[in-house]
């Protein structure tokens, strides 16, 4: 025996499952209704079209006797214009009742006995129309022989009798099909229709009267679960105002310790926002203390005489500058901790001609750097490196009134790499020019630069007119 749960679970899904038979009978018999209706149209065209093709076949055999046998050209050629009108009608028809017109709404002939009589009737109907075609070539008012003894005449009134008689039992034909379609989906909506009071009937007898005793049962269950439900009701509010108590008490709490986590926290606000004052004020006291360092360097270079010496304080003035220069980029931006490349290379290399004396036109510069930042760790060496290799070029790429072109460019060149390159087109590299005695800061500077402090490695490529620096280093160790 099915306890009481599973029972109505059961009768539910017996229930759902009638429905939905029912109504998808429904919607067949719908379907089959509409389909009756369409078949019966096509149905009754055909029909119409076989009674319409036998009355323009009789219609077209008195007009071409008319025609020969009329006096009057008028009336002979009115009864030649209805000959020329109705064979295309007539042709059309003939053909679409044997394989299907659309444009008339005929389908593809499928019936056997249909079939046949057309087959039977093609000859008579060829040379009727072929009669016809003739009689429609000779004069207005004329004929191609005398009355009947016409051929084209002779063709018509013999192939006639024959025709109609054929076209009569393909109409015949045509109806008994129609009909035997319409009876048989009539039977299958009777059959539907008698299905589905049975389903009704079902239904009725072994889902709603057992259900009704159900609900009956139920409804004094429900009774019962009510006054549970009261009950429950009723502690559960109890105990819903003991927890409300001691949520007052939790959010009082909270709140207390909001409060206390809002002051730390306008605290932290202050002390970051007087942290970054402090250190914009150190990059700008740092900025301000090298171009004092570099200013006393110009003023002490002014008493050098020796022009090794002199040319010594200006690299230190220079690098000095390099420095200074990023100090002062940071000290100008609210982000402290990094440094556009782009923007500083293009920046130093736009101040280096001048500190050097040398025209502007004499060199002409190209900066090609990526979208990188750097912070000070990395910005600083970089700069002094790169203000070195531009010092070069400048003294002595280009010896005398020698001018040309220079180069340098900062870009990632894979996946945490970057590079430094600086090239010209000027007389190559040459050793002892630039820097490699003890007493020059030149590329023994750039070379401990690259390897104490950017742990990174340097390549020189040089030929005839040509020198390219690469220094290669990691972005972040």
């Amino acid at each position: 025996m099915l306890s009481r749960p599973y029972k109505i679970i059961y009768l539910t899904i017996g229930y759902v499952t009638a429905l939905l038979l029912i109504a998808a009978l429904s919607v067949s018999g719908h379907l089959i209704i509409r389909l009756t209706l369409k078949q019966q149209e096509s149905d009754a065209r055909i029909v119409n079209l076989s009674g319409r093709q036998r009355m323009l076949s009789q219609l077209l055999t008195k007009s071409a006797l008319l025609m020969t046998q009329s006096n009057d050209p008028a009336a002979a050629e009115r009864h030649k214009h209805v000959i020329a009108t109705e064979l295309k009608n007539w042709t059309r028809i003939q053909a679409g009742l044997s394989l299907g017109d659309k444009g008339l709404g005929i389908p593809k002939n499928d019936d056997e006995n249909v079939a046949y009589y057309f087959e039977k009737m093609e000859p008579d109907f060829k040379k009727m129309k072929g009669g016809l075609e003739d009689l429609l070539k000779t004069a207005p008012g004329g004929t191609t022989g005398s009355g009947l003894s016409s051929k084209p005449l002779s063709d018509i009134v013999e192939s006639s009798p024959r025709y109609l008689e054929l076209m009569d039992k393909t109409t015949f034909e045509f109806q008994k099909k129609a009909d035997e379609r319409v009876m048989g989906l009539k039977y299958n909506e009777t059959v539907i229709l008698l299905f589905v009071l049975s389903l009704l009937s079902a239904e009725a007898f072994f889902i709603f009267r057992p259900m009704i005793g159900k609900v009956r049962e139920s409804y004094g269950e429900i009774e019962s679960a009510n006054e549970e439900l009261q009950k429950a009701k009723e502690g559960l509010e109890e105990t819903v105002r003991e927890r409300v108590k001691e949520l007052v008490a939790v959010n009082a709490r909270l709140e207390g310790e909001i409060a206390e986590r809002k002051r730390n926290e306008d605290f932290l606000v202050r002390a970051n926002r007087e942290k970054g004052a402090l250190v914009h004020e150190i990059h700008h006291r740092v900025k301000n203390n090298l171009q004092v360092v570099a200013s006393i360097l110009r003023l002490k270079s002014r008493k050098i005489k020796n022009p090794e010496d002199l040319a010594a304080f200006k690299e230190s003035d220079a690098l000095i500058r390099s420095i200074s220069m990023i100090h002062e980029k940071l000290y100008a931006k609210d982000d402290v901790s990094e440094i556009n490349m782009g923007e500083y290379l293009t920046e130093l290399v736009g101040d280096l001609p001048r500190a050097y004396g040398v025209a502007p036109e004499k060199i002409r510069w190209t900066v090609s750097a990526e979208d990188v930042s750097l912070g000070p760790d990395k910005a600083i060496p970089c700069g002094l490196i790169a203000n070195e290799l531009a010092t070069n070029v400048i003294k002595y790429a280009f010896p005398g009134d020698a001018s040309g072109e220079a180069k340098i460019a900062f870009f990632r060149s894979g996946e945490n790499t970057l590079e430094i390159v600086v090239s010209d087109n000027g007389v190559g590299f040459q050793p002892d020019r630039i820097g490699v005695k003890p007493d020059s800061v030149g590329l023994e500077l750039i070379t401990r630069i690259v390897k104490d402090q950017l742990d990174g490695t340097m390549e020189i490529n040089s030929g005839e007119n040509k020198t390219e620096i690469r220094v290669r280093f990691r972005e972040a160790d």
